[in-house]
C-alpha cells in the first residue's frame, strides 16, 4: 500500500490507459472497482479523475483494513464492500497461499488445485525435508497467529457471494480487474447495466473478447480499445495489444462527443 501512496504522491499511474477516465473529470459520478490489486486501481483512477466517488469490492475480508487505509488517497467519498460478486447469492471458499507466513494475496483463488500446480509459489519457500510443495501442509483457517500456523500452506476463507444488483448502486464506470476473470460479476449486474449503462473496463484476455463481448453485445454495448497518446477510442480488432477493453453502451457513446472521445 505504501508504494501505491508514493505512486499517487509522485503523480503516476500503473497503467496509462487509465487516462481514459480523465475525460469524465468535469462532472460528478461513481466508479465501481471490482478487485483490489494492491490499490493500483484506486490510485491510478484517482490520479486521472478527482471528482468521482469510488466504490471498492474485494472478496478477501483480511484486506479490508488495508483497503480502508486507501481512503487517504481515494478521498472521503470512498466506500468498501467485502464480498465476491457473482451471478447468485451464496458462499464459496477462497484459498490464499502462505509462504514464510506471508499471505500471497495476488495468488488467491477459488480453485485450490491451481495452487498445487503453481511452481512460482515455491521458489522462495524455506528449505524443508525434501518437501515438493509448501502446500503439502494441512489447510488451516488460522490466519492471524504465526505461532500456531505452519509457515507455508493454504488458508481457507469462506466468502459471501452477492449480486451487484442487490446493492442498488448507481454507477457510471465499472472496472473489473481480478486475477481470475469470469463472467460471474457481469451476470449479477444485468439490471444495473440496463438502468445506468455504465462504461466497463475489463482486462484484455481471451474471455473478455469472446464471452464478455457476446454477452454485452446483447445489451447494446460495443467493445473499444483506447489510445492514451491520442486520447481516442476505436472498435476492437483481432489480437489487440492493449491492456484493457472498454465496453461502451451505444447511447453513451453517441452522447460522448463532449468528452473528446
Amino acid at each position: 500500500m505504501f508504494k501505491e501512496y508514493l505512486r499517487y504522491v509522485w503523480r503516476s499511474a500503473h497503467d496509462p490507459e487509465y487516462k481514459f477516465f480523465s475525460n469524465f473529470n468535469f462532472r460528478n459520478g461513481t466508479c465501481v472497482i471490482v478487485g483490489y490489486n494492491e490499490g493500483k486501481n484506486i490510485t491510478s483512477f484517482r490520479y486521472f479523475n478527482e471528482k468521482y466517488r469510488i466504490v471498492q469490492f474485494e472478496r478477501d475480508p483480511f484486506l479490508q483494513a488495508r483497503i480502508a487505509a486507501m481512503g487517504g488517497i481515494a478521498g472521503s467519498d470512498f466506500e468498501v464492500h467485502i464480498a465476491r460478486l457473482g451471478s447468485q447469492q451464496g458462499a464459496q471458499t477462497l484459498f490464499v497461499p502462505r509462504v514464510r507466513y506471508k499471505r500471497i494475496v495476488e495468488k488467491a483463488t477459488f480453485e485450490s488445485d491451481i495452487l498445487k500446480d503453481d511452481r512460482t509459489l515455491i521458489v522462495n519457500a524455506p528449505p524443508e525435508e525434501e518437501k515438493d510443495s509448501p502446500f503439502d501442509h494441512e489447510m488451516t483457517d488460522d490466519l492471524h497467529s504465526p505461532q500456531t500456523t505452519a509457515p507455508d500452506g493454504v488458508d481457507q476463507i469462506v466468502v459471501e457471494t452477492k449480486l451487484f444488483d442487490s446493492y442498488r448502486i448507481n454507477s457510471d464506470i465499472i472496472i473489473i480487474d481480478t486475477a481470475e476473470f469470469s463472467m460471474e460479476p457481469l451476470a449479477g449486474m444485468t439490471s444495473s447495466l440496463a438502468r445506468d449503462k455504465p462504461i466497463l473496463m475489463l482486462p484484455n484476455t481471451w474471455p473478455v473478447v469472446a464471452e464478455a463481448n457476446q454477452f454485452l453485445a446483447q445489451m447494446d454495448y460495443r467493445a473499444y480499445v483506447y489510445n492514451p497518446k491520442r486520447n481516442t477510442v476505436r472498435p476492437v480488432g483481432e489480437k489487440e495489444s492493449s491492456t484493457n477493453i472498454f465496453f461502451i453502451h451505444r447511447q453513451a457513446f453517441e452522447a460522448s462527443t463532449e468528452t473528446k472521445l
